[in-house]
């Protein structure tokens, strides 16, 4: 199907719906892929 894509996530592949905008300069795309709670170490950004 055209319209739905397929990413690997930490749960298996994910398939969603593509966004319905075209944008040649910036496409939209999920920049990090879901995942389980605990994968990663949780960070808390710093008072600037």
């Amino acid at each position: 199907m055209p319209f739905i894509e397929e990413i690997p996530s930490g749960f298996g592949a994910l398939r969603s719906v593509r966004h319905s905008a075209i944008l040649s300069k910036t496409p939209a795309f999920w920049a990090r892929p879901a995942m389980p709670l605990g994968s990663h170490a949780p960070q808390w950004l710093r008072p600037a």
